[in-house]
Order: structure tokens, then sequence, then C-alpha cells
């Protein structure tokens, strides 16, 4: 939405976006993994172990055959700039890893192209199965997410497609806008009351503000962990009542969904933080 309506709408934040993991330490931070394990564990239980047995085979060609071993990976990966050092493996890995919690976020029981044109995992698995290799499936199935079920793109670019600290506003080209990258997610820190507009930080905040939620409301919230959506409704009732007091400017809208969206709350129903609360309490 912010990409999409720029004019409108100074900020967005997604519910997924791992707000509460950025607090937790050492193994609380695997279950988003295991979680996306579980997704195609779920559409083959034989599936998670032709992904590990990829990356095995993966390994094994940096570790043993060394510089052959990254023409190889080059070739079966189908990569623009061939990999030159062991160095760039890491790198390799976070895109790989990427195309498959794009694949678990976009976890449908039929195809999708919101992200990619997407199959369902059960057909993710049938790739990793068929394959010539464990290693050719994960390649296959990586570049998919890449280029799509019917893409052009003739090789792929993991430099391009898959950025650690992802700044597509162009927030990190100034000395006082750094783009600051945290496990899954990065944000552009401009000084307290400025945001970014068109790579500066020198666009300062007005004292009322249009806040808008979308919240997603399907039972299917809680798969991740248990007492998401309770965090994800306690998180946008601390928001609303950060930024709004009864009787100022300040407006909250609300829309819910799940298989349809609905309107809970519009900008021009100035709500109170009793109907605020109302709303909250259907849930």
């Amino acid at each position: 939405m912010r990409f999409k309506y720029p004019n409108v709408i100074d900020a967005a934040l997604a519910a997924s976006a791992p707000i509460y993991m950025l607090t937790f330490k050492g193994s609380q931070r695997e279950f988003f993994f295991s979680a996306v394990t579980e997704d195609f564990l779920n559409a083959d239980p034989n599936c998670p172990g032709y992904v590990v047995t990829a990356f095995e085979m993966l390994e094994m060609l940096t570790r043993i055959k060394r510089y052959t071993g990254l023409a190889e990976l080059s070739r079966l990966f189908k990569l623009c700039k061939p990999l030159e050092s062991t160095e760039q493996i890491h790198h390799l890995l976070g895109w790989i890893r990427n195309a498959f919690t794009n694949l678990a976020m976009g976890d449908y029981t039929y195809p999708t192209n919101f992200l990619a044109p997407l199959p369902v995992n059960v057909a993710i698995c049938k790739m990793m199965a068929t394959a010539s290799s464990k290693l050719q499936g994960l390649a296959d199935v990586t570049a998919m997410v890449y280029n799509g079920t019917n893409g052009t793109l003739t090789c792929l670019d993991p430099d391009t497609e898959y950025i650690e600290c992802a700044d597509p506003t162009g927030c990190g080209l100034g000395p006082d806008s750094p783009c600051i990258g945290l496990s899954g997610t990065s944000f552009c820190n401009c000084r307290p009351g400025f945001y970014n507009k068109e790579s500066s930080c020198r666009e300062e905040y007005s004292n009322a503000f249009n806040v808008g939620f979308v919240l997603y409301t399907g039972g299917d919230i809680d798969q991740y962990q248990k007492g998401n959506f309770k965090k994800q409704v306690e998180f946008v009732k601390g928001i609303a009542k950060t930024l709004k007091e009864d009787g100022d400017d300040t407006k909250v809208g609300i829309i819910t969904y799940s298989d349809n969206p609905y309107v809970k709350l519009r900008f021009d129903d100035n709500a109170t933080h009793a109907e605020l609360g109302t709303v909250f309490g259907q849930y």
C-alpha cells in the first residue's frame, strides 16, 4: 500500500512482519523456520528430507570440489554471474532460503501470483522428488520463485534478487538516513520527528495522522506460533493509543480480511478509544 499510494500513506507495517521476533534470542528465533518446514511437511512428509539432502550436496560441492564446485553451482542455479569465491555461498544460501520462505507465505491450496506465478506446495515437493538430483530440484524450485512458472529470464542474479537489508525507497543514500538491517527485516532510520521522502529524511511529521490497519483474522494466523493473533491485536491497540487521543484530529481506520475484506471503521467515523475497543473486543 505504501508503494502504491505514496501520496496518501506515509508508512506501512505488515502484520506478518516479525516485530516480536526482533526481541528473541538464540533458539527463540527458530520457530519461523520450523513453521516453514512444517508447511512442506504437510504437503509431502518426504519433502523436508529432499531439501536437507540438496543442501548437503551443495555444501559438499563447495567443500570438496572448491572451484569446480562453484562452477557447477553456477550452472545448476543458472546464475548470470558465476560464483568466484566460497565467500559468496552465504548470500547464495540466503537467496535460496528466501525462496522457500516466500513459498511458505504463499501456502495456499490453489496457485497464486501475488509474489510470483507459483503452484501449490504439493507441486513444489513433486519437483524436488522427480528432479534428476535433489540439488537440481532445489535449483529448479528456487528459479521458479524468482522467475515464475512461465518466466522469461535466461539467468538469475542473487545480488539483485535478494538483498539482506532491503532498501527500495532509497533511504540508505544519505548519512542522515541509514538503512538498518536486522534478522528478517530492515527499516529506514530517520532522526526522531522526520521521515523518508525522495531519498532524504527532511520531511517533518505533522501532529495528526490517518492510521489504517489491515488485519488478517483467519484462524491459521496462530499456525506459526500460538498467541500470534492476540499479540497482533494488542500491538494495534498500543499503536492506536500512542498516536491518538480522543478529540484530536488523528483518525483510525480498520479493515479485516480472511476470505473476504470487511471495513470495520472508516477514517470519517473518527472513532474514540471506546469504539476502537468495541471493534477489537470482537476478536
